[in-house]
């Protein structure tokens, strides 16, 4: 996994405790889903609220992505330019301002 841009030995560790080696889970979708990282409309009948993560997702891991995400932004080139695009298409930005300086 460390072989993965932002992914260090703590990111790493925490995967494998909270998947049990991924043997409990081993679905990218579960998993990201049980991180936080997947945003989910709210929608009944007309009204359509703003997409949010779940309040019941594992915020450590969520926090440790987050960070190696960061990392892996201000690190890698071929990153960096992916963030800068999906940014400009609209995408929502890391919370840290000075975490990545746009050009």
């Amino acid at each position: 996994m460390q072989s993965v841009k932002g992914i260090g030995p703590a990111i790493a560790t925490e995967l494998l405790i909270v998947t049990n080696e991924f043997k409990s889970i081993s679905d990218p979708k579960k998993l990201a889903c049980h991180a936080g990282v997947v945003p989910f409309t709210y929608s009944s009948g007309q009204y359509k609220g703003k997409a949010r993560t779940s309040n019941k997702a594992n915020k450590d891991l969520k926090a440790l992505l987050h960070t190696g995400a960061m990392s892996a932004i201000q690190h890698s080139q071929e990153i960096k330019a992916y963030y800068v695009r999906k940014t400009g298409e609209g995408k929502n930005q890391i919370r840290t301002a000075d975490a990545v300086s746009h050009q």
